[in-house]
């Protein structure tokens, strides 16, 4: 399948659905649009999560059109694909959690347009169609899990429920390995590339 088609389907939606999680809500629920969503105005825990989704659903695109290149190297396309299912799972627990809270999770970017959008927004200046090599494929992903683990470090900062704080730090902390695995193929194994920081945070949201 084509990187424009996994848009045109809305993979990740289509993912939620199959596992129940997208639910029909009465009209009185938390709403939000792929582009209106932002952390600044996010003061329930409703909010936040719907925020952190919308970021996850650049992420997840961002994936597919790596996959979808055809640049990457079959190993390194297996360990993208593995990532990529991590992913998945995280947007299926924060749903989960943001149904529960009487939310409804954001829709996902509707073209190839609004995914470009919202990673200038983000600070990833990366053009979707012209992904011609392996470390473009794979210095995308590293932005793209940058601008995600801030996500999670902003969600924490403004979350209160214990249960909601421990699924945001340990999701966090699986985006810091994604980084860290996806800097080590970029850097061919060098751990002072691969590890240049003792701590994360992520990129401002």
């Amino acid at each position: 399948m084509s990187a424009e088609n996994a848009i045109a389907l809305r993979p990740t939606r289509r993912e939620l659905v199959s596992r129940g999680i997208a639910t029909v809500a009465a009209a009185s629920v938390l709403t939000a649009t792929f582009e209106t969503v932002a952390f600044a105005s996010a003061d329930t825990e409703a909010q936040v999560l719907t925020a952190t989704l919308a970021v996850e659903q650049i992420v997840l695109v961002a994936y597919h059109y790596a996959l979808a290149s055809g640049a990457l190297e079959p190993r390194t396309a297996r360990t993208v694909r593995r990532l990529l299912g991590q992913e998945l799972q995280h947007v299926s627990a924060l749903a989960h959690e943001l149904v529960r809270l009487g939310g409804r999770p954001p829709t996902a970017p509707a073209d190839l347009a609004a995914v470009q959008k919202a990673l200038t927004a983000h600070h990833v200046p990366v053009n979707l169609s012209d992904l011609r090599t392996q470390h473009d494929c794979l210095r995308l992903l590293i932005d793209v899990e940058t601008v995600i683990e801030g996500a999670y470090y902003a969600a924490i900062s403004k979350l209160h429920d214990p249960r909601l704080l421990g699924t945001s730090a340990a999701i966090m902390a699986c985006e810091g390995q994604h980084w860290t695995l996806l800097s080590g193929l970029q850097s061919h194994g060098d751990i002072s590339m691969s590890v240049p920081y003792p701590f994360v945070q992520g990129a401002s949201t």
